[in-house]
């Protein structure tokens, strides 16, 4: 018997020469075609015995060629596999598209399971159509371009082969991320010091990688080009910057992140300051008739806070 050898997608081509009915069969399985000429036909992969047959019209008897033995072999694995530029701590997804061997309908879409491998973890999934979006949980580095993904194809069927190095791997960027900064307030830290307190936080917190870190590195106080003090975020992003009750009285304040390695610069502005509410005093005068405070009189009241600011607040109070 003669051998042939090809891929899924090619022609065998049977012909009639009378109107008899023509079936194309593989040995005990049901018919693949039936009618009056067949010109193709796409085989899966593996080894096919394959024969035809014919009824003659009127007579009833039944004509059967030889059988023809078809090795159709594995196709090559065709496509892309994509992943679109991230910023530092999101995972990277994997886009992967593989081709059918022929764009014709009777071919099928590659099978099978896809594995991807970048940064030293690994994510797979299941082939549909040809198409799997896979998120691998791997932090990477920022830098432009990041490393490229490692693909492994494990087939369902005899249709395609398991080499991946056909398809094209597309490079991508890891950015730094953005960042935004939270003024939590003011404490007295003594000695005639304010502590400004601020957190520096990533602005996106979604679809993260394991082991992500926080932004790390030093916060500035500033008023205009005056430097006022610096202080370092802890693990958590958390910094205490300490600076004099006199250097910071009155003034337009800003808080900055300097960017890092990993992360981009923020800012926040920082509202006039103010003595803490435990700390406040409070002063009551008025101008006495014969040394009473009238009904209907005013009452001055003095509220001096932690910065020696007196706030004169007036109202008209009814003396007991």
């Amino acid at each position: 018997m003669a051998e042939h050898r090809c891929p899924p997608g090619s022609a065998i081509g049977v012909n009639t020469n009378a109107d008899g009915m023509l079936t194309i069969l593989e040995a005990s399985t049901p018919p693949l075609y039936r009618g009056g000429t067949y010109s193709e036909m796409y085989l899966p992969g593996g080894n096919h015995s394959l024969f035809a047959w014919m009824d003659a019209q009127g007579t009833g008897a039944r004509h059967t060629s030889q059988v023809v033995e078809v090795s159709v072999a594995r196709a090559a694995l065709t496509g892309t596999a994509e992943v679109e530029s991230i910023e530092y701590g999101v995972k990277p997804v994997v886009n992967v598209a593989l081709k059918k061997a022929a764009d014709v309908e009777a071919v099928q879409y590659p099978a099978g399971t896809i594995a991807v491998s970048l940064g030293g973890q690994t994510a797979s999934g299941t082939l549909e159509d040809g198409k799997v979006e896979l998120a691998v949980d791997a932090l990477l580095p920022v830098g432009d371009p990041a490393a490229a993904p490692v693909l492994t194809f494990k087939p369902d069927d005899d249709n395609y082969g398991a080499d991946t190095a056909a398809i094209s791997v597309g490079t991508f960027a890891v950015a730094k991320a953005a960042t935004e900064m939270e003024y939590l307030g003011i404490a007295d830290s003594g000695n005639g010091k304010a502590g400004i307190q601020v957190r520096v936080t990533r602005q996106n917190n979604e679809n993260l990688a394991s082991g992500v870190a926080m932004p790390a590195g030093g916060v500035t106080l500033s008023s205009g080009a005056e430097m006022l003090g610096t202080a370092k975020l802890d693990a958590d992003g958390y910094a205490t910057i300490e600076a004099s009750v006199e250097a910071v009285d009155g003034k337009a304040l800003t808080v900055v992140f300097a960017e890092d390695e990993r992360y981009l610069a923020c800012s926040a502005e920082v509202p006039t300051l103010s003595k803490p509410i435990e700390s406040m005093e409070l002063s009551a005068n008025s101008t006495p008739t014969d040394g009473k405070t009238l009904y209907g009189q005013d009452i001055e009241l003095a509220v001096t806070d932690s910065f020696a600011k007196a706030a004169n607040i007036t109202a008209a109070v009814a003396a007991l």
